[in-house]
């Protein structure tokens, strides 16, 4: 019977994109689920943000030679016309 009891208040809940984005900004939703209110809380202050920048040189040395033959491709077909 505990158990029979347990599966009958189990329930599944789908964010959809903007009950995601509505939590993340706002730190809150409130949504309904079977006749009940419920709210969902998110602290932002909590939250550890991590940046690795253990290869920022390198992306961007990376990122400065596609520019370099961007350019380069782009003076050609300027002196081509």
């Amino acid at each position: 019977m505990e158990e029979e009891k347990k599966e009958e208040e189990s329930y599944d809940f789908n964010f959809t994109e903007a009950m995601m984005e509505e939590l993340h900004m706002e730190g809150k939703l409130e949504v309904r689920i079977n006749e009940k209110n419920v709210t969902l809380t998110f602290n932002k202050e909590d939250e550890e943000i991590i940046e690795d920048k253990s290869n920022d040189e390198m992306i961007i040395a990376m990122l400065d030679d596609e520019l370099d033959e961007y350019i380069d491709k782009l003076t050609n077909s300027i002196k081509e016309l």
